[in-house]
Formats: C-alpha cells, structure tokens, sequence
C-alpha cells in the first residue's frame, strides 16, 4: 500500500468521518503537489501574501536575500504572477514543514528589519537643472546609481527660477544623494564663474567681413575634418549657450559653444602664444611648404595672439614667389586674414588636443529681401551687431534643422539675445527691421 493511501486510511480508522477529511487536507497539502527540482523532494508547500512594497526587499538586490533564506532553510522559493492582486504578491515556499516555518520567520524578519523610507525635498535653480541631469540623464543617473536614492526634478519652475527636486530612500541614502546633487551644482557655478572671467578678459575681435557679389557660389566647399566641434543631434527643444565668434551674413557665421570648452580654448590661445612669441620657438617651426588644408599656427593682427588656423587658398605673385599670399582661416573662431609664409608655422601637435571650437551656421527662417542680389550690407552689419559678433556675449541658440550648402552641412539656428526681461529673437529683429523676410 502506498504511503498516500496508508494516511488516509490510518486518518480515517482513528477519527472516522471527522479524520478523514483531515487526512484528506493533510495528503492534498502534504503530497498532492509534490515536485521534485534541482534534485530536491518537497513533500509540502506554503503561500503567503506579501505587500508589494516589501517585495523588492525580500528579493534583495540581484535576488540577494531570497536566495540567502533558501540556502540558510533548504527550501524553494518563488513569486506566483498569476495570483498577484493591485497590493499583494504570492510567494511560495518548498521544503520540509519546518524550514518551510523558519523561511517564514527569516522572511518576515527581513521585512520588518528593512531601513525606514523617507521623502525628502530640496530646491536648485532652474539654470542648474540641465548640468545635474546631464548628456542624455548620465549625472542624474549616476548619482542615483551611487546614492540608491530615487530622485526626480520637476519640471516646472516656481517664481523665484527654482526647481523642486523629491529624494525618495533612507535617511543616509538622501543625504547622499543631496550631496552629489550639490557637487554637480558647485562645479557648473564655479564653470560660471570661468566662462564670465573668460568674457571680460578674452580681446574683441572687431573684424566683420562681408559677402561681396562677385563671390563665386560655385567654388568648391572647404574640407572639414574630424577635429571639428559638433552640436549635439538634433532631438532636443533645449536651448544652447554659443557666442557669436564672427558673421559675414546670416548664411553664413560662426558660433562657439559656451561651457568648459570656452576656458580651454582660452588656456590654449595662452599656451600657444607664450610658444611661439619666442623667436627660437617659431625658428624650429618654421614651414618649407604650404598647401591648401594645412593646419598652421598664425598670429591674428588686431590683437597680436597665436591661434590654429587652416590654409584655405593660394595666391600666388607669379613675378615674386616670396610675395605668394596665403589665406587662412582661424579654426577656433572663423576669422580669415592673409599671411606670407614667413608669418606661417606648424602646429605642435600638443596643441590638436582641442577640437576646432568655430561651428558655421546659418540663421533659421529668414531670408533677404531679394533672393537674388543677397543679403545686404546693411543687414550684415545690423546682424553683426544683434549678435555682438566677436564680443563675447552670450546668446542663445535652437537647433533647427541640418542642410547642405556649399560650405558642408551647417546647422540652422533661432538665436536669441538674454540681455532684458524677454529673448529678443534676432531672425525676427531682422524682419521688423526691413532687412530680411520671413522663410
């Protein structure tokens, strides 16, 4: 006889009807779902319902502390979905009658032990929020990676440009989390600091060039290279802090991106001419040969600094080849100037570390009056001005669209002036002006 049929019949005999359908329960909860796994005989089960929030925390992280209570009790466990309800999970439990009671103990401890959940606020400025959020949420994530804090930014800010931040977890958890946020804030303001100091210190390049009209649209595009600075993708409404670094229409301009990027350029404009203003420092850079696309070092002649530039054309003199003109362009700020070869040296490559900070662009839903004698003079000079070309003040800029021209393929902007209580867009200052239509 089989030990299923032995219970019950040995229930029934001791306690007739009464113990029979005990040992009936007893072999349906003892034997009927008898499984074997992994090796193991489990001759008895539990159910138990546990609070949704206490879930995580008896599975642990990386299902830590439900794998230590299977090991400590000898017994299996796991999370029944099908018998999940809006506030309660099932959790079954194998194993012998008495480790199956001493996981229950373990579990119930583990819950009951667990730290207290605190909801905690703190305000930031609005401006900060993007630098504790970062490239594609990487700060936010990080620190909630490393304090286990949950933490979310509203989006919204209050009257005063602040933005309410919630940290959700213990005590030391948004402690943490508070502090890391804090060093994310202290850095970018320290940042700010730079960036201004960079704007009152940096030399005003007062030079506006202008397209003239026997230009020739069909020359071939200057080749960019990979040293080139880029804007982020286009996927974002965000605006983005640039200054103006020179204009010779609203087709065509240059912008630099304000942030850590702006004070290395400055340390590097300032190693570079401590270099090369000593005489033997230019004698053993000195060029034998120039050609187009060369990337040389150049003094610039309004303010007598050494920059990075790029050789852009030839002009030779065929009666006097040491009168041969070069033209260069200044790859950190878009300027252009013409050197002779005595005025040319390379470039050490120390001084490549940094990508070429001059983005060109183009202004976003304007275009001249008359397509087709191009943009004015006038409104070369009211754009030069709107956007305090080469004065280092800072705008800012919303990425349009991206568009094949024949310089490459040059974003195109909305830039707007900060200075006032409202954003002066400069496109439409243009129009009101009469110097530009709407695109």
């Amino acid at each position: 006889m089989s030990n299923r049929k032995a219970l019950a019949l040995t229930a029934g005999t001791v306690a007739g009807l009464g113990g029979a359908l005990l040992g009936y329960y007893l072999w349906h909860t003892l034997w009927a779902d008898r499984e074997e796994e992994d090796g193991w005989n489990f001759p008895s089960y539990l159910s138990i319902k546990i609070l949704k929030e206490d879930s995580g925390v008896v599975i642990g992280r990386g299902g830590a502390n439900i794998q230590e209570i299977e090991f400590k009790t000898s017994t299996k466990m796991h999370f029944k979905d099908e018998l999940e309800t809006e506030s309660h999970r099932v959790l079954t439990i194998r194993g012998s009658q008495e480790n199956i009671e001493l996981a229950e103990i373990l579990i119930r401890q583990t819950i009951l032990n667990q730290p207290t959940i605190l909801v905690s606020t703190m305000k930031i400025p609005g401006k900060t929020a993007g630098v504790v959020i970062g490239k594609k949420g990487n700060n936010i994530n990080n620190i909630r990676n490393l304090s286990r804090c949950k933490i979310n930014i509203d989006r919204n800010e209050d009257s005063s440009g602040l933005k309410l931040v919630e940290l959700k977890g213990t005590a030391e958890q948004i402690t943490i989390g508070k502090r890391l946020i804090q060093e994310y804030i202290d850095d970018a303001t320290d940042l700010r600091k730079k960036i201004r100091n960079t704007s009152l210190t940096r030399p005003s390049r007062d030079k506006t060039l202008f397209l003239t009209s026997d230009q020739n649209d069909n020359e071939s595009p200057i080749v960019r290279d990979s040293y080139l600075e880029e804007f982020q993708p286009l996927n974002t409404q965000d605006a983005i802090e640039v200054y103006v670094s020179y204009t010779e229409s609203p087709d065509f301009y240059y912008v630099q991106k304000v942030g850590r990027m702006s004070v290395m350029l400055d340390k590097l404009v300032q190693d570079m001419t401590t270099f090369y203003n000593e005489k033997f420092n230019r004698e053993d850079n000195s060029v034998e040969k120039v050609e187009v696309d060369d990337i040389v070092a150049c003094k610039f002649s309004l303010d007598g600094h050494w920059y990075r530039s790029r050789v852009v054309k030839i002009i030779e003199d065929e009666y006097d080849l040491e009168n041969t003109f070069y033209e260069v362009e200044f790859v950190d700020f878009g300027d252009l100037e013409s050197k002779l070869k005595t005025e040319i040296y390379n470039l050490k490559t120390e001084f490549l570390k940094l990508n070429f900070q001059a983005i060109a662009c183009k202004l976003s839903n304007v275009k001249p009056l008359s397509e087709a004698e191009g943009w004015s003079e006038e409104c070369c000079y009211e754009f030069s001005k709107l956007t305090h070309s080469a004065k280092w003040e800072v705008l800012l800029a919303k990425i349009v669209e991206y568009g094949n021209c024949k310089e490459g393929i040059k974003p195109s902007l909305m830039l707007f002036e900060t200075k006032g209580s409202d954003n002066t867009d400069i496109g439409k200052e243009l129009v009101r002006l009469n110097l530009a239509k709407p695109n």
